[in-house]
């Protein structure tokens, strides 16, 4: 399967069966041939649930033997080793919410109700309905109330939590959905072990365990704006919430939250995917290529370099992360599969392609792993493909860059490199850390100096039979010169910056080239944000350099 690869990989991984030419005396080397994963098996089911808010489940869960499959309207249970459906479950209204696992027995919950007209958000939640994956059954229906707006559910034990956004979570018995006391509070998350709410001031968060509703500690908190995801595995609980520094995973271990890892994008999705491997929590970070795990002993949520743009974290197998990398073409839908080692992640193992659908495009697609399995939505339903358990090394599709080439790695998360008093001109705190994806949001008491940076860097390649810095060239030239049809003015050339930068007039675009690579920054003023055109000059010419300076100390 010849699969399109979206243009920053494009460069770096050649997955074709053609010859390739590599720079030296020899002979022509033949790059290795790329095959299709085996198909395990594949169902006549379309449409999977998945919401935009990853917090609210997605379309697939996975138990020991069995794989259900959920639609806007119906569960279907499947065999996972053959994709025998051993029943389907026509639920009384349209999904709302799903909880994001099954538990240790089999069971999952989702919640329905009404969408409204269009089909669209937002959903008005009225049952949850508990499936038992093992013989593909209800086993009980009970209603729920809507508050404020649907959260997380969480399945534990023995018992079920379904979260509100603003009123606390109704908890209900496992066995028969029997209605338990309430966790009182506003914002709150649940993950099947731990319920966690604001209190009414919204200046703590109450962790309460979820089975039995006892108050476990009261964290003081300076504000909170939302409660979110609650990474799993992490006792005490590490649980996503927006504060006044922004949205962050923070460490409730102590008397006051303590942020972990790197700060999150407060639109959606927050979190790509969040998984398990060998015990510990994987997650990445919305659409950037930035992951993280947990790490128990430090109780850090350590970052590994692990993906490229455009690639997805799927789950584990075999104690390494499965990624894809959509093809980014329409009209021919499909995905490479890698292997990740997160212990030595600079040279994954490709392990074959896979087609996809549609909306795999568009970003709404689900996908997940089951034992040896990779589960994703295609044309006409869903397939399950076989893992192979091993693969060939990414390098061995890589053509060397030229000597004096920007790479992709080179250029990737480079806002890592940002110095805090930089962004300090405009404001933004150093509490407020540096987002996955290197776009600063930044807001104040009184809405007059909110922000948004946003810092773009790629490295481009050759290609039209044009070099790598003549392409960059072109793509700093196409910002820099403005758009005359758009009323947008040429911008001022700035000497000293990389090969060649401009600012545009209203000081708040910046583009500088260092040989093929291109670096953009964008800052959109939502509310005032810094008023004066020279403030504004400083910090992104400060940001600049201290991106060109990251990217030096990368090349070496």
């Amino acid at each position: 399967m010849r699969v399109v690869l979206p243009a920053a990989l494009a460069a770096t991984l050649l997955l074709s069966a053609c010859s390739t030419a590599h720079e030296d005396d020899g002979p022509e080397v033949a790059a290795p041939e790329v095959e299709d994963l085996e198909t395990a098996w594949q169902v006549d089911v379309e449409g999977l649930y998945r919401d935009a808010d990853t917090g609210r489940g997605d379309g697939i869960w996975v138990g020991t033997d069995r794989v259900a499959l959920i639609t806007t309207d119906s569960v279907t249970v499947l065999d996972t080793a053959d994709g025998t459906t051993t029943g389907t479950i026509d639920l009384p209204g349209q999904v709302c919410a799903v909880a994001p696992d099954v538990n240790a027995d089999g069971i999952g919950v989702v919640v329905v109700g009404r969408r409204a007209r269009g089909g669209g958000a937002p959903c008005h939640a009225a049952r949850a309905v508990a499936v038992d994956l093992a013989d593909a059954t209800t086993l009980w229906t009970r209603p729920v109330r809507e508050r404020v707006y649907l959260g997380s559910i969480g399945v534990g034990e023995k018992t079920v939590a379904v979260a509100d956004g603003g009123a606390g979570a109704q908890r209900l018995r496992l066995s028969d959905g029997k209605r338990l006391p309430d966790v009182a509070g506003t914002k709150s998350s649940a993950n099947g072990a731990t319920i966690v709410a604001a209190g009414d001031d919204y200046t703590s968060l109450a962790v309460h365990d979820q089975d039995s509703g006892r108050l476990l500690t009261t964290v003081t908190v300076p504000d909170v704006y939302d409660v979110a995801e609650i990474l799993p595995g992490a006792e005490p609980p590490v649980v996503a919430v927006n504060g006044p520094d922004g949205f962050a995973l923070v460490d409730l271990a102590g008397r006051e939250p303590r942020p972990v890892g790197r700060a999150i994008d407060s639109s959606y999705p927050r979190f790509e995917r969040v998984t398990s491997l060998d015990g510990t929590a994987v997650l990445q970070y919305g659409k950037s290529s930035v992951v993280g795990r947990w790490n128990p002993d430090t109780r850090t949520l350590d970052t590994i370099p692990a993906l490229d743009e455009g690639e997805s974290l799927v789950g584990a197998y075999d104690g390494r992360l499965v990624t894809t990398i959509s093809s980014g073409n329409p009209l021919a839908p499909g995905a490479v599969v890698r292997l990740v080692d997160p212990a030595d992640p600079a040279d994954p193992l490709v392990l074959g392609t896979v087609p996809e659908s549609i909306s795999s495009f568009f970003g709404t697609a689900t996908s997940a792993v089951a034992g040896d399995l990779l589960i994703g939505e295609v044309e006409g339903g869903v397939a399950a493909f076989r893992l192979p358990g091993d693969g060939t090394p990414t390098s061995r599709f890589v053509a060397a860059a030229p000597e004096g080439e920007v790479t992709a790695r080179e250029t990737a998360d480079l806002c890592t490199g940002i110095a805090p008093d930089s962004l300090g001109i405009l404001g933004y705190r150093e509490t407020e850390g540096v987002p996955a994806t290197c776009t600063f949001s930044h807001q104040t008491a009184d809405s007059r100096g909110d922000f948004i940076l946003q810092v773009n860097a790629h490295a481009l390649q050759a290609g039209d039979g044009r070099t790598a810095d003549e392409i960059a060239h072109a793509t700093f030239a196409n910002t820099a010169e403005g758009d005359t049809a758009q009323d947008v003015e040429p911008f001022d050339p700035v000497p000293g910056l990389g090969d060649e930068a401009a600012i545009g007039a209203g000081m708040r675009i910046l583009v500088v080239r260092v040989d093929n690579a291109v670096v953009h920054l964008h800052l959109n003023d939502l509310s005032g944000g810094p008023r004066k055109p020279g403030v504004r000059r400083a910090a992104l010419e400060a940001i600049a350099r201290d991106l060109l300076a990251e990217l030096e100390r990368r090349r070496g």
